[in-house]
């Protein structure tokens, strides 16, 4: 029973050939201009609903319902977007001004 307990020893795995390949041409993509320019979009706003989920606490809910959880969403959004009046806009908010994409500021 004692051998159960001890941890293994390094397990190494091998891919097939194809996902091989896939994950090397998609860590290569990562090393180029453009994929950087088109995470830093990603980043603004995974950064943006990080600071909502871990501040106020947006995945709970304190009520039940969906109206006053909605409620409960939407007044925890907005004290962040008032903060972030004062940065400077973001890629997608620049993307919608310079196509004439109504956006909320």
């Amino acid at each position: 029973m004692h051998h159960r307990c001890l941890p293994l020893g390094r397990v190494l795995e091998i891919h097939p050939e194809p996902i091989h390949i896939a994950r090397t041409r998609v860590q290569a993509e990562q090393d180029t201009p453009e994929w950087r320019e088109a995470y830093q979009a990603r980043a603004g706003i995974e950064g943006t609903v990080s600071q909502a989920v871990r501040g106020p606490g947006l995945r709970r809910s304190r009520y039940q319902g969906l109206a006053t959880t909605h409620l409960q969403n939407v007044l925890i959004g907005w004290p962040s977007t008032t903060a972030q009046t004062d940065r400077r806009p973001t890629r997608i908010h620049a993307l919608c001004t310079q196509h004439d994409i109504a956006t909320a500021a």
